[in-house]
């Protein structure tokens, strides 16, 4: 009867040593996702945080471009040659800014 036994322990004691090493490689594969996805959660944080900055910028622009753009018809009112180069100098300007944009980052 202990020979009988024998046979049934080493096969439960491989079971258990398979056990522990399919868990061990488990947690190792759930470490490596959540380290994954902690890395994509930074750089997504980062993108996130340039994307606002872009928002507040353009955001800060535009409120400047209104306030410009009433003087600029106010003195076409008044006379004439100047406010049209006073428009043609804004618009360079608004087109030199988006040109700066749309230029890939370095």
């Amino acid at each position: 009867r202990v020979q009988v036994d024998a046979p049934a322990a080493v096969d439960r004691q491989r079971r258990m040593i398979k056990n522990r090493e399919s868990a061990a490689r488990s947690r190792a594969r759930k470490q490596a996702y959540t380290n994954e996805l902690e890395m994509e959660l930074a750089q997504l944080r980062r993108e996130n945080q340039m994307l606002i900055k872009r928002e507040q910028d353009f955001i800060k622009e535009r409120s400047a471009t209104a306030v410009v753009l009433p003087d600029c018809r106010s003195s076409s009112s008044n006379g004439g040659g100047r406010s049209r180069s006073n428009r043609s100098t804004l618009h360079f300007e608004l087109e030199q800014r988006q040109r700066c944009r749309s230029a890939p980052a370095p």
